[in-house]
């Protein structure tokens, strides 16, 4: 059991030390991964200081374009970058990926909440959907609360994305950004934590169900 749990541990390591460091493809600091020659659909970009508020909309942007997307090709083409873009940004759990620039994470990060107002736009304008004009008008009403149109910005506040080229971390930026360091140590931690424990518990049940059974009865 012991053995096992070593070897756990040295496989763990070894796929935490070979996490890829993916290049840049150009002078920029974000990687697009190339799927062809068809062009996709063109995912225009969110400012910076919009992103909080599609965020906090996020969940019901999502839950009506799922609805809506079987009978409308270009909507689920977004979700589906939406909800791929997600996964890449780690669904915003990691620390600074909304604020950072120098987040691994703050690319991904961008592209979904961009394909989250991309999506409401669409279901809104082109679709006409009652339940998405309404919620246009509270997002539209959060972003003039929020000071949307003011003049700062980050790395990826022009950056246009596109559904045929999804958005990946940028491994590259993590030596300089140590909330996401302290992160994935943590969560490398917590899994020798669960290891160990399971390891203990694994054991104790073998040694109860081997004394246990053969225990003299009275």
């Amino acid at each position: 059991m012991k053995r096992l749990f070593q070897m756990l541990a040295v496989m763990a390591l070894a796929l935490f030390s070979l996490v890829p460091m993916q290049a840049n493809a150009s002078s920029h600091r974000w990687v697009y991964l190339e799927l062809g020659e068809r062009i996709g659909i063109t995912v225009p970009a969110i400012y910076h200081e919009q992103k909080n508020v599609f965020d906090a909309y996020r969940t019901d942007v999502v839950a009506l374009a799922t609805e809506l997307a079987p009978n409308d090709a270009t909507l689920a083409e977004l979700l589906s970058y939406e909800q791929d873009a997600y996964k890449a940004a780690w669904y915003g759990f990691m620390p600074g990926s909304m604020t950072d620039d120098t987040s691994p994470f703050h690319l991904p990060t961008h592209g979904y909440l961009a394909a989250t107002r991309a999506m409401l736009l669409h279901m809104s304008v082109q679709l006409q959907d009652p339940r998405a004009k309404a919620l246009a008008k509270q997002v539209d009403t959060d972003l003039m609360m929020a000071g949307t149109m003011n003049l700062s910005g980050c790395a990826e506040s022009a950056t246009t994305f596109n559904t045929m080229q999804p958005v990946a971390p940028n491994w590259t930026l993590l030596a300089e950004h140590t909330p996401t360091k302290v992160a994935l140590w943590m969560m490398v931690l917590l899994a020798f934590g669960l290891l160990a424990w399971l390891e203990r518990f694994l054991t104790l049940r073998v040694m109860s169900a081997v004394f246990g059974t053969s225990r003299p009865t009275a």
